[in-house]
């Protein structure tokens, strides 16, 4: 066959990723229950664990990101809202001392 060819998605990608993951923790957590049995790491295995640990750290740091955005935003919202309230006390103000004119 010469047009045999794969074709290999982002979807797919993660799915597979996914199982692996998913196999190397089952595999990991049962060779832990066994007594006295130290789990013999290879090469792929190391490699999933890597990724795994790179994976987490990034989850940490878009988390930390997104807690950083959330106060920033709060701290602006915050501020809108006290130069919103000083607009209208002087808006306020600006109206008293018209009726007190046009009182007169």
């Amino acid at each position: 066959m010469e047009g045999l060819r794969f074709v290999v998605d982002q979807r797919g990608v993660r799915e597979r990723y996914a199982k692996l993951e998913r196999n190397f923790k089952r595999k990991i957590a049962a060779k832990e229950r066994a007594s006295g049995i130290s789990p013999d790491k290879t090469v792929l295995d190391e490699a999933i664990e890597n990724i795994m640990e790179r994976r987490e750290g990034a989850e940490e740091e878009i988390a930390q990101r997104a807690e950083s955005t959330a106060v920033v935003m709060e701290k602006e919202r915050e501020t809108a809202e006290s130069v919103r309230k000083r607009s209208m006390e002087r808006l306020a103000e600006t109206r008293e001392r018209e009726n007190q004119r046009n009182s007169k």
